[in-house]
């Protein structure tokens, strides 16, 4: 199976291309994202010969009660305007739960969908992202490229919808989710305890990413955005590292579900609470499908010192 997916056709391996056609000197893909999180069904177009791509998330995703099939016995395009594709329709019999996939009882064989090019292609701010992926996935300003105005545009930033309001909270949160801090010898095995400098921190965090492994960039990982859902400003506004972030709040991942049953599998980051009865002291938790984080934080005059004091795997 990794072989097959080492071959690929424009950035795209095999095994995840749904269809390919043809019409009047465009080129059409219609592919699936590879994400146990979220398959995404996009389309990539050429209009020059293959010499460039534009991408486009059709607004479909993978195993929502509807699955395309590769084998569809009609050709992709229907017309200059519309593209079409065969799908069985499914309802679920099985709900999923982390690791395990959902059951499906079938509906519908061979339905043929049609999908409205007009939709699909509209990218009314002209930054390369349609309105579909915007308002969608992303929760960005379609009609403005740079969605937060800082100064990158949104198909760029690592962090489209927040400015980096820089303070000594933001470090501790990047800290947290980016550092590799020594941990200090403890009695208890299971308590673990680290210490960020404030002083220091650009420089720190700069040496201890340097000693690890860079992330994998290519056409299809930048199409997985991390997705976290959280209502500490502070969160919101951190700078990412080697990744996309999109920070949701519990209102906004509210519509988000609406739109893909797996997204119940998102990472949640509670705010930064202060602790009543003890000074500068404050609690902040993590929760994802997998694992789970509550972190005792005192802020002192050199920085901030974090403790663990609770941490479960599923």
């Amino acid at each position: 199976m990794q072989e097959e997916f080492a071959k690929k056709v424009n950035d795209i391996p095999i095994p995840l291309i749904i269809k390919t056609g043809q019409l009047n000197g465009t080129t059409a893909i219609l592919y699936t994202t590879d994400s146990f999180l979220s398959n995404d069904y996009y389309l990539r177009i050429s209009k020059d010969n293959g010499k460039t791509w534009k991408n486009y998330f059709t607004g479909l995703v993978a195993n929502q009660h509807y699955f395309l099939k590769s084998n569809s016995r009609y050709p992709l395009w229907k017309d200059s305007n519309h593209l079409q594709i065969e799908a069985d329709i499914k309802r679920m019999t099985q709900h999923s739960v982390y690791g395990i996939s959902p059951e499906y009882a079938t509906v519908k064989d061979n339905a043929l969908l049609t999908l409205d090019l007009t939709e699909i292609l509209k990218d009314s701010d002209g930054d390369g992202i349609n309105d579909i992926e915007e308002t969608r996935k992303l929760f960005t300003n379609p009609y403005s490229k740079d969605t937060d105005g800082d100064g990158i545009g949104d198909a760029e930033d690592n962090n489209p919808k927040y400015k980096t309001p820089e303070n000594d909270f933001t470090k501790l949160l990047q800290g947290i989710m980016y550092g590799n801090y020594d941990i200090a010898v403890h009695q208890n095995p299971f308590h673990e305890e680290f210490f960020i400098p404030l002083a220091t921190f650009k420089d720190d965090l700069k040496k201890q990413r340097e000693d690890l492994p860079e992330r994998k960039k290519d056409f299809m990982t930048s199409l997985n955005y991390k997705v976290i859902v959280t209502d500490d400003e502070n969160l919101k506004g951190i700078e990412p590292i080697d990744e996309k972030i999109i920070f949701l709040t519990s209102k906004e991942y509210a519509e988000y579900r609406k739109f893909n049953y797996m997204n119940n599998f998102k990472a949640y980051y509670s705010k930064v609470f202060r602790c009543d009865k003890e000074k500068d002291t404050y609690i902040f938790m993590i929760d994802t499908p997998t694992t789970g984080l509550t972190y005792l934080i005192k802020k002192t005059p050199e920085g901030w010192n974090v403790n663990i004091i609770e941490h479960w795997i599923a």
